[in-house]
């Protein structure tokens, strides 16, 4: 709980840290980082988000994909061997990149996705 509440008092001191008014709230823990960590562990916070962000798009995809190859195309189509499940999967991940490529496509700020997705 106390690891998980430090983002949260990053945000709330973030104003008074950075003696600035920070423009886009976005972008205020990455201005903390570059304002107050060394170049090497600067480097590897960025790596950390950015592999944050990887693992998040990654199962963001492939959970739905597997639940609408399980759900939906393995029991409409039964006879469906193995090999045919993995390619439905595959279908399914490729579909749904489709879809949130269009979506990503319409919204300007990581706010404006997340409130199309809800």
């Amino acid at each position: 709980m106390l690891i998980g509440l430090i983002p949260v008092l990053l945000g709330l001191t973030a104003g008074r840290l950075l003696n600035a008014n920070v423009g886009e709230p976005e972008q205020i823990v990455p201005r903390l980082a570059e304002a107050y960590l060394p170049g090497a562990l600067y480097v590897a916070f960025a790596g950390a988000i950015l592999s944050a962000i990887l693992s998040a798009a990654h199962a963001a995809l492939h959970a739905p994909a597997s639940q609408v190859s399980h759900n939906i195309i393995v029991r409409a189509i039964p006879a469906l061997r193995e090999r045919g499940k993995l390619w439905s999967v595959r279908a399914a991940v490729l579909l749904l990149r489709l879809v949130a490529y269009q979506i990503s496509v319409y919204a300007q700020r990581i706010h404006d996705l997340a409130r199309a997705c809800s």
